[in-house]
């Protein structure tokens, strides 16, 4: 995938990761020790920045994979919700879905990599996906070149 990135691509791309990483991790870093505390966010500053870096790489394949799932889930068993006049005419209900589990796969490996609580997770995965989103949304060439690339 990333080795199909040919030329000043392949560069760009490592310059976005980095400085997306560095963004996310300072960012989760912030919401770390504004929400849990200070000592908390710098213990675990390795696993902050490991944390960026995953998820960094990892949103934009998980949600390129839910989408292809659960679309084809959509499209078999989502027959009894076309026949629901109220819901509008089209498809894609399931595919609503993506969003919420991505931020529970985020809140999980928030709870995991930072050992928080879960009400401390909630709150630092929804600060940071929220971060995240605008980045992939300013920097559309991290996201558009991990997505472009997918086997799926």
């Amino acid at each position: 995938m990333i080795l199909q990135l040919q030329g000043l691509d392949i560069l760009y791309f490592i310059l976005w990761v980095i400085l997306a990483t560095m963004l996310l991790g300072l960012f989760i870093r912030l919401a770390t020790r504004w929400i849990s505390s200070k000592t908390k966010a710098k213990d675990k500053i390795v696993m902050i920045f490991l944390l960026a870096l995953v998820m960094v790489l990892l949103i934009p394949l998980l949600e390129g994979l839910l989408s292809l799932v659960l679309g084809w889930i959509d499209g078999v068993v989502g027959w009894p919700a076309s026949q629901l006049s109220f819901l509008g005419s089209g498809g894609g209900y399931l595919l609503a879905l993506v969003g919420i589990i991505v931020f529970l796969v985020f809140m999980v490996f928030v709870k995991m990599f930072i050992n928080e609580t879960w009400s401390n997770s909630v709150w630092i995965a929804l600060l940071s996906l929220f971060l995240l989103y605008l980045l992939y949304t300013l920097i559309p060439a991290l996201y558009t070149s991990l997505s472009q690339y997918m086997p799926w």
